[in-house]
């Protein structure tokens, strides 16, 4: 009897053993609460030595317009080449974005871009003389040229240089073939012939060229093809130009040639050599004088003296006088 009881004792004991032990591996193979939260916490990240690795953006400034430079610059002719270092110097002759072949400056310029040039080059050459300066603020109801409206952006330009008599038009003398300068065509490369005429008011102001006779001009001139000439009168400002020797306009910019080309496209390199000076021999003022300050040209004139009435006082008359016998 007693010996049943004690099996019956360790049989419980070891069931019992049993059921704890199991409690205890199930126990083990549960995950920790400590490293498994809630599903309700929110975790946060452990902290890190180290920055995020991704980059910030870098602001990008906003692209601006670059100005063109002359990009043939250095297979300017050597002859053309101090004129033009003397016009860039003064800022005269800038490209111009809109323009064919725009930095280059050994290709043709255009007529519209030459009368920029020459319209800005006599006026920063005259800055302190008004009276030689050509008014650009002259209002014009009607436009000279039909295909230059008021709309364009250098009918300012353009029309001031008609109404001065520069630009040939329907306003100017020569209006023998009625209606042909009605148009700029301003896009068309300008011509040597052209260059002459536009130029030559600038160079000799007075133009009393009539009295020189056309046809003793085209035997005396040293030119070979002046049958190719469209304006007989042109005949007449290549003499007056011949006449300023070395400093002529042809010889600047052409160098020594026994053809004058006359409807040869000019370049704009030659164009810069050309507006390198303006005026006659004896009052020729050049962009070396203009860069230096050394021409008594660039003197500002006296201003008449105004008496206390508002009238300007007239010049006393100068008196001449005469060698004693």
């Amino acid at each position: 009897m007693m010996a049943g009881r004690s099996v019956f004792l360790v049989s419980l004991i070891l069931v019992l053993g049993g059921c704890a032990g199991n409690q205890d591996a199930e126990n083990a193979l549960k995950p920790d609460a400590r490293l498994n939260p809630s599903p309700g916490a929110v975790s946060s990240p452990a902290p890190s030595s180290t920055t995020s690795s991704t980059p910030e953006p870098i602001p990008t400034a906003t692209p601006t317009a670059t100005p063109i430079g002359w990009q043939d610059l250095d297979k300017t002719p050597a002859q053309l080449r101090p004129y033009v270092d003397d016009m860039l110097a003064l800022n005269l002759i800038s490209p111009d974005a809109q323009m064919a072949d725009a930095n280059n400056l050994n290709a043709p310029i255009s007529r519209r871009e030459f009368a920029k040039w020459l319209l800005l080059t006599n006026n920063r050459f005259y800055k302190s003389r008004p009276t030689k300066q050509i008014r650009i603020d002259r209002p014009s109801s009607t436009p000279t040229f039909q295909d230059i409206p008021s709309s364009d952006p250098d009918f300012a330009t353009l029309q001031s240089l008609a109404d001065a008599g520069i630009l040939p038009s329907t306003l100017s003398r020569d209006t023998k073939n009625e209606g042909k300068n009605d148009r700029f065509k301003p896009s068309e490369a300008l011509t040597r012939e052209e260059l002459l005429r536009w130029k030559m008011p600038l160079d000799s102001r007075s133009l009393q060229v009539d009295a020189l006779p056309i046809d003793s001009l085209r035997k005396a001139l040293p030119f070979q093809d002046l049958s190719k000439v469209i304006h007989p009168e042109t005949l007449r400002l290549v003499a007056l130009d011949l006449k300023n020797g070395d400093r002529s306009n042809l010889r600047r910019s052409l160098g020594y040639t026994t053809l004058l080309q006359p409807q040869r496209s000019v370049t704009r390199a030659e164009a810069a050599a050309v507006l390198w000076s303006i005026g006659a021999e004896g009052g020729m003022l050049t962009a070396k004088d203009v860069l230096n300050g050394s021409s008594p040209l660039l003197a500002t004139p006296i201003s008449p003296t105004a008496d206390p009435t508002g009238s300007p006082t007239p010049p006393t008359p100068s008196i001449e006088t005469k060698p004693i016998p």
